[in-house]
């Protein structure tokens, strides 16, 4: 999470957002979560993504405590957005589905609105020696993993030359968005 943590920092900062990593474990996590005392949350692979059968619940505001970004309480409730309401009746819906197919058909209506609405930012890391290895040459030995940490002191960019045969391939749709 440390690299991530970085990567997030260096690329906000050129963009005027300063972010202050404060790495947490065990109990300050939850105990941040609960008071909501962050404003941005780094967490690595939420078991309701991966498990969304077990754990439908904490993908939509359901209740009061979940998600856990997005919690209320009694006196105070969840002031839930349109698109949120949509998501709490399609995690409804996909509970009390039997049939897998239509269990499957409203999770995808369930990720078009998540994704639509940038509900939850995900992200993924790559480690850069996998991009080195496939399409950079001449790169020194040594040369720092997480292409974020390259600077003139670890490698000189001029060296570095693309092969032609790993050339980027043409887009399949240029200037279209994914609907």
């Amino acid at each position: 999470m440390a690299q991530v943590s970085e990567g997030l920092v260096s690329m906000l900062r050129e963009v005027g957002i300063k972010l202050i990593p404060r790495p947490m474990q065990g109990a300050q996590v939850d105990a941040s979560l609960g008071a909501g005392s962050y404003d941005f949350f780094i967490r690595r692979n939420d078991n309701e993504y991966i498990q969304p059968i077990q754990l439908a619940e904490a993908l939509a505001p359901v209740h009061d405590q979940t998600p856990y970004w997005h919690k209320g309480t009694k006196n105070k409730p969840q002031n839930l957005l349109p698109f949120e309401k949509e998501l709490v009746s399609l995690i409804n819906q996909f509970q009390h589905e039997p049939d897998l197919t239509k269990q499957l058909a409203i999770l995808n209506q369930y990720n078009k609105v998540f994704t639509e609405n940038v509900y939850h930012v995900g992200l993924v890391t790559v480690p850069g020696a996998l991009i080195l290895s496939k399409r950079l040459k001449n790169v020194p030995a040594g040369t720092p993993i997480m292409s974020f940490q390259w600077a003139e002191d670890s490698i000189m960019r001029e060296r570095i030359w693309i092969d032609p045969k790993s050339a980027p391939v043409e887009e399949l749709m240029p200037g279209k968005l994914p609907e």
